[in-house]
């Protein structure tokens, strides 16, 4: 993905915040049984889909909150948008290198 640096910050609402402040281009989240609940994603991707950005898994499903395990697993992609669908594409094409088992 030619990531130039990256950050630490704490939770998903944070790392959000940094895209909408312009600090971040992408978060993603690459997680299976420690991943993020669906309270912890539902706000941050609410306020990032109203500012113009997008949030998806990696082959660009939505998020869905209809799982009973809460869980929001697989490969995440939050973003400022515009160049969201290549973003997943790519995220989609490194995971099938990594780890072709992963979900994405």
């Amino acid at each position: 993905l030619e990531i130039g640096r990256s950050l630490t910050v704490g939770s998903v609402g944070c790392k959000v915040a940094a895209i909408l402040r312009g600090d971040a281009d992408i978060y993603v989240s690459l997680s299976a049984k420690s991943a993020p609940k669906h309270w912890d994603m539902a706000a941050p991707e609410a306020v990032l889909l109203a500012a113009g950005g997008g949030f998806s898994h990696a082959d660009g499903k939505p998020l869905t909150y209809t799982s009973s395990s809460f869980l929001q697993a697989g490969c995440l992609i939050a973003s400022h948008g515009i160049s969201h669908p290549l973003l997943c594409e790519r995220a989609t094409k490194a995971m099938a290198s990594i780890d072709p088992g992963f979900q994405v």
